[in-house]
């Protein structure tokens, strides 16, 4: 890719992330569309802007302090990407999980700076990183498998792949090919294909969440439109629609059963205890009916 101007491309990426943060923050502050993840990943490209467009802003710093921005900087992407997946997702990834990996690589970092060893800071957070991606990538599977079709769900688990994929032959590269420590001491500017690939990912990484977001706004309506605010079973509409499907499974030679359920002496508990309490013992019945029907 000699064509490529990698300033360039830097700076329509830097450009991008602006865009993207200025638009999570809409969705989640005018729209009230998933706040807490959009916040968080508006923070995400904020940072990343910060990280990988400030080579300028960093001439004549200590040598230690140069390398520790877009390291740290970089680790910091992570985290917020993997936080705002799991509130995307309500994931049952533990916030101490992230920590852990988090706080074990910011460490590792830091000892890379006070060591002086040229590619220790940069190991360390390309390692931290893909290892963050990796729980990503995981997270992905688990929340969208089932949920959404094969194809989408390839299209939206693929950039966190990506990301993986490209942090674990960066860590090759830092290991095996040598004069690496220069580049990363002079500041040089990565290569084309880098340059592109990120840029690549960061755009995928985006999209990817943006339709998260959506297939679980629609997810909501849906659940709104067919389900009771109170107790989360069948509304009317989708009763009559479920049992629409349940004649016509009947006309093909499969059965079916209809039993109708009725809370003795319910008056009373609204009239002795307030409704509150009538809507707690509805729940409660809902919840021990579901627990024992297919």
């Amino acid at each position: 890719m000699e064509f490529l101007d990698v300033p360039t491309v830097l700076k329509v990426s830097a450009l991008f992330n602006l865009m993207a943060a200025l638009a999570w923050l809409t969705l989640a502050q005018a729209f009230r569309m998933a706040p807490r993840a959009g916040r968080l990943m508006a923070a995400g490209h904020v940072v990343l802007i910060l990280s990988q467009g400030c080579g300028d802003c960093v001439i004549g710093w200590p040598l230690q302090l140069g390398q520790a921005l877009p390291e740290f900087g970089a680790l910091a992407c992570a985290v917020l990407l993997l936080l705002a997946l799991q509130r995307m997702l309500r994931s049952r990834l533990r916030r101490r999980h992230i920590a852990w990996v988090s706080g074990v690589g910011a460490l590792a970092i830091a000892a890379g700076l006070i060591s002086g060893y040229d590619i220790a800071p940069r190991l360390a957070s390309t390692v931290t990183v893909t290892v963050l991606a990796a729980l990503a990538v995981r997270e992905m599977v688990r929340g969208v498998s089932g949920q959404l079709s094969p194809f989408v769900s390839t299209c939206t688990t693929l950039p966190f792949v990506l990301l993986t994929a490209l942090g674990a032959s960066h860590a090759v590269e830092l290991l095996l090919v040598p004069g690496w420590g220069e580049h990363i001491l002079r500041g040089e500017l990565p290569s084309p294909t880098r340059a592109v690939l990120g840029f690549v990912v960061t755009a995928g990484i985006t999209l990817s969440l943006i339709a998260l977001m959506i297939w679980r706004l629609v997810t909501r309506i849906q659940h709104l439109t067919f389900r009771d605010p109170l107790t989360g079973a069948l509304n009317r509409r989708a009763f009559e629609q479920a049992l629409t499907d349940a004649q016509a499974q009947l006309q093909r030679g499969h059965g079916f059963a209809l039993a109708m359920i009725d809370v003795d002496h319910f008056k009373r508990i609204n009239d002795e205890h307030g409704h509150q309490a009538g809507d707690a013992a509805l729940r409660h019945c809902v919840r021990i009916w579901q627990a024992g029907l297919r």
